[in-house]
């Protein structure tokens, strides 16, 4: 995960946050095929899915977080089974919100950010900012997140 896109560090205790992007909470559905296993970040992650636990080559990752010397980035957040069940919880763990107005950025992956879904009521706050309208192009209408019949995400 690309820290600059997500807003966190967390590598030490003396590093700062950024106060932009504000994310309260990041779900990590799975691993690239790319990664061939290495979970490198994932432990910037707040919740992910038991079909990302199951790619983990633990010998990769370990190795490249001793060598970063960061081995929090290494730490495995809770996994739940499917995207669905992920997702919600990631949006129980915001606090008393309805998930009906939760604003959500869905992206593929933080390499490739050209294209993003967002939620509802996060379209209604662009159309309203001339600045981000600039900015953002809003290619359809809303539609509702798309879950096959294990409770993950048509892509």
């Amino acid at each position: 995960m690309d820290t600059n896109v997500i807003g966190r560090f967390w590598a030490s205790p003396d590093e700062y946050e950024p106060q932009t992007p504000r994310i309260k909470r990041i779900v990590v559905l799975d691993l690239t095929e790319e990664s061939n296993g290495n979970a490198l970040g994932i432990g910037l992650a707040d919740i992910t899915t038991e079909r990302l636990f199951s790619k983990i080559d633990f010998k990769k990752t370990f190795v490249n977080c001793f060598t970063s010397t960061w081995p929090e980035t290494a730490k495995i957040p809770p996994f739940l089974p499917n995207d669905r069940d992920a997702i919600l919880m990631a949006v129980r763990c915001c606090g008393p919100v309805d998930p009906k107005k939760a604003k959500i950025v869905r992206i593929k992956n933080t390499l490739e950010l050209e294209y993003m879904w967002i939620s509802e009521s996060l379209c209604e706050l662009v159309r309203q900012d001339k600045d981000l309208l600039e900015r953002i192009e809003i290619l359809g209408d809303p539609e509702e997140m798309q879950f096959d019949v294990l409770g993950n995400l048509v892509r």
